[in-house]
């Protein structure tokens, strides 16, 4: 079971199946919406207005505790300003990053953007995350390139490529949207897809950051089933408060 957490749109969703099959969502009340498959399995419950349903205890955090309770995660739940606005305090974005945006720090092309998006890792703007594949390309980088990722790890989460991302990877190249020789960056959107990130971060205009192919992505991902994708280059996510 996975529990998420939208503090911009005050939504939670409890995944309780990776989906496997189309599921219909069943509107239950105004505030409550259950994914459910043709043979009767729920895939996952969403509660609207969720900081209202789930703070009356734990101090207006979302607290997740594993069975042991040995593992505790909180996240701050949104506060209620005005009918429709909600705010968090220092709510990370959690980013999906590529090998790109790493290497781009030291190309001279892309090196402003990406030491200022990593900047603002350091200073708490953004979450990294990172898939098991992201990290392999990343074991033969130069020692600079290694040395960025030691220095960003605090900042870092590692999430498993499952089944589940497989699947969605596999739906991307059979519906042609890239060839089988760019199967890694097809398992990348897979993995941010899945894991409901805020953001997916790229200099790969060719197979990833390219308006077409976003537009294939989140076709698919519509027809599976999972939400739609953000997907930008650093520049474009950078805080221009400087010149970069």
């Amino acid at each position: 079971m996975k529990v998420t957490y939208d503090p911009a749109h005050n939504i939670a969703y409890i995944r309780l199946h990776e989906k496997k099959v189309p599921v219909d969502t069943i509107r239950v009340s105004d505030e409550l919406n259950v994914d459910m498959a043709p043979d009767g399995t729920v895939y996952g419950i969403e509660l609207l207005n969720a900081n209202k349903q789930l703070q009356a205890e734990a101090g207006g955090h979302l607290v997740t505790v594993s069975k042991t309770g040995i593992q505790r995660k909180e996240e701050p739940l949104a506060v209620h300003e005005k009918p429709g606005e909600y705010k968090t305090k220092q709510r990370k974005l959690r980013v999906f990053v590529d090998t790109s945006v790493f290497g781009g720090c030291f190309d001279d092309e892309f090196d402003k953007a990406s030491r200022r998006f990593f900047d603002e890792v350091k200073g708490g703007r953004f979450a990294i995350i990172v898939s098991q594949r992201v990290l392999d390309e990343l074991e033969g980088a130069p020692e600079m390139v290694s040395n960025l990722v030691s220095e960003v790890s605090a900042f870092t989460q590692e999430v498993d490529v499952t089944d589940e991302v497989v699947q969605l990877r596999n739906a991307y190249l059979e519906a042609g949207i890239l060839g089988a020789s760019s199967i890694h960056d097809a398992e990348h959107i897979a993995v941010a897809s899945i894991e409901q990130v805020d953001l997916l971060v790229s200099w790969n205009f060719k197979h990833i950051v390219h308006f077409d192919k976003i537009k294939a992505y989140n076709a698919i991902n519509m027809l599976k089933g999972y939400s739609q994708i953000d997907i930008r280059s650093p520049q474009e996510v950078v805080c221009y408060e400087k010149d970069i």
